[in-house]
Order: C-alpha cells, then sequence, then structure tokens
C-alpha cells in the first residue's frame, strides 16, 4: 500500500493513499525523482552511470515538517547543502541540495523538479557526505547498525584511526507547558552523544571531559593533562576535542 509519514506529531505514522487522485501523485513523485536525478548537472551515478538505478534508490517518502510553532531546526544545518549518498555496494551519487535531519534520524534531499523534500530510504544507504562550503570539512557519515550503545541510523565519524572519535547527532523536541503556548513555542535541542572506538571495537560512549578521559585512557592520563594545558585546549568544544584524539593516535607511535 502506497503511503506517506505524517510528520505533524512527535509520534509520525503512516497515512495510507486509497484515492486515485494519491496514486497518481506518487506515480508522478516516481517519475519526477528519475528527472531530478538525471538533471543535476554532473554524474548522477559515478558507477555505473545507470540513472534509472539511482532514481529508485535515492526514491523515498515525502518529507513533511512539523506543525506549529517551533523555535530552532531539527537539521545539522539550518542551510542545506550539496553532497554524495553512498549506497549499498559502492555506488555514488551527488545531490545538489541535501540535509540531516538529527529529530527524524533521516537523510532527506531537494527534489529540484517538484521542489518537495524526500527522505531517502536508509536500506539502500552505506554513507553520505555533506558539504557545506565557506572553508568547512565535509562531513561524512556512515550507516551505523543500532546497537545497545547507540542506536541511530548514521554516525558521523570525527577520526578515523587506531583511536576513533564519533558522534550521533540527535536533535530532542522540547514541550514546553507554558501559557499561553503562542509564547512559550517547542523547540529543538541538540543533544551530541560521544563515542571513542578502540582496535577491540569496543564502542564506549563518554562526555566530553578531561575526567572521562583520563579514565578511558589511565595509561595517557599525565600526558593528557599536559597536553590540553599546553595547548589551552577545552575538551568540551568540539574541535579541541578532535585535536586531543589526533594527538592521542600519536602518542607512542613516532
Amino acid at each position: 500500500m502506497w503511503g506517506i509519514k505524517d510528520r505533524s506529531s512527535s509520534n509520525p505514522t503512516l497515512i495510507p493513499i486509497r484515492s486515485g487522485f494519491g496514486l497518481i501523485l506518487m506515480f508522478m513523485l516516481l517519475i519526477h525523482l528519475n528527472l531530478a536525478a538525471q538533471s543535476t548537472g554532473s554524474p548522477v551515478d559515478e558507477a555505473s552511470g545507470n540513472t534509472g538505478t539511482t532514481a529508485k534508490k535515492i526514491a523515498g517518502e515525502l518529507y513533511l515538517p512539523l506543525q506549529g510553532h517551533i523555535r530552532g531546526t531539527p537539521f545539522l544545518n539550518e542551510r542545506w547543502m550539496p553532497g554524495i549518498v553512498v549506497f549499498q555496494g559502492g555506488d555514488s551519487t551527488w545531490i545538489s541540495s541535501m540535509n540531516y535531519n538529527a529529530y527524524l534520524d533521516e537523510v532527506i534531499y531537494v527534489n529540484q523538479v517538484l521542489n518537495m523534500q524526500v527522505i531517502i530510504d536508509h536500506l539502500t544507504l552505506e554513507g553520505f557526505i555533506l558539504t557545506p562550503g565557506d572553508g568547512k570539512p565535509d562531513l561524512r557519515f556512515n550507516r551505523w547498525i543500532s546497537t545497545k550503545n547507540a542506536r541511530s541510523k548514521y554516525v558521523q565519524v570525527l577520526v578515523k584511526e587506531r583511536i576513533s572519535l564519533l558522534v550521533v547527532r540527535k536533535t530532542d523536541l522540547i514541550i514546553d507547558q507554558g501559557y499561553p503556548p503562542a509564547l512559550h513555542p517547542d523547540y529543538f535541542l541538540p543533544n551530541d552523544k560521544y563515542y571513542v572506538v578502540q582496535q577491540d571495537s569496543i564502542l564506549l560512549r563518554f562526555k566530553p571531559s578531561i575526567a572521562q578521559l583520563s579514565r578511558l585512557f589511565p595509561e595517557w592520563k599525565k600526558e593528557i593533562k599536559q597536553y590540553v594545558k599546553q595547548q589551552r585546549l577545552n575538551v568540551s568544544d568540539e574541535p579541541d576535542l578532535i585535536q586531543v584524539f589526533h594527538y592521542l593516535n600519536g602518542v607512542g607511535n613516532p
């Protein structure tokens, strides 16, 4: 049964489309998805050049934003960005405007023909890369098999070395109980969760702090404190935390 997801509540549900108009709409959407994939102005599928196959892989559900007065954004970046999606099997395609919704844990792109936002089926993806521009580094995400330690479809790789640093980007919707509601809108609150992965593949969640890093790496406790002090770093700031992890990967490795 065809359907679209109702994103107007915090618990999205599937709305069946039974009318003839609804079926026609979904059929036209799939056609336009194919056209949009062919009109990006660059190779649609660099691995095979098969635009029809690519269009099917990036087809998905229409994204319907939450309704009501809500402050903030559920997206990783307020500005939509170009990027690359990598499919299961290694094929990839460039997309001119896409983003990551950290509230729904979904990759969404703009269909340029219909001017609609579409959720890409996560089962077709291996990962994705977002390019924010302005000299900022690419944001690389891998598809993640959810575990009890990290319940997410995707994880961002900040450092991929002997000691890797990962982050799950989460956004919570906070319901404001103030009255009147118009003066107290609900709001999106980022809630990132950091993980360290060592060579033994054990995934450990931690909060960025000197104390937590010292517990994770007791053999380098002294070196960590000295390095942070000398470099005047604040490990609660992500760029400084990344710098510390690069340092840890160099400890004992000339």
